[in-house]
């Protein structure tokens, strides 16, 4: 784990190699919400669901509320959200 107590950065390493890396995206006073990136040939091996619950972790030990975000297409990231149990809060939408 990386980063300081309010920019808590949590990388996954595979023989020495930074595979996927979760840190804030966006944060404020109070919360902060999830942004993560894991390399194409290391996906469907979990590695985001590690690195986001221990974000959410170090998040949470600095007294502020982990949030995680996503879009509807994007079922990778729902499937990340679905394992850790996470809580549907809002829903955007926009018009093209």
């Amino acid at each position: 784990e990386w980063g300081d107590p309010i920019h808590p950065v949590v990388v996954a390493l595979e023989d020495g190699i930074a595979v996927s890396v979760c840190h804030s995206a966006r944060f404020a006073e109070r919360a902060a919400e999830a942004g993560v990136e894991t390399l194409q040939a290391a996906r469907g091996r979990a590695y985001a669901v590690e690195v986001v619950a221990a974000w959410a972790e170090a998040v949470r030990e600095s007294g502020r509320v982990p949030f995680y975000g996503t879009t509807w297409d994007n079922t990778a990231s729902r499937r990340v959200a679905a394992k850790l149990a996470l809580i549907e809060y809002g829903e955007d939408f926009s018009l093209q």
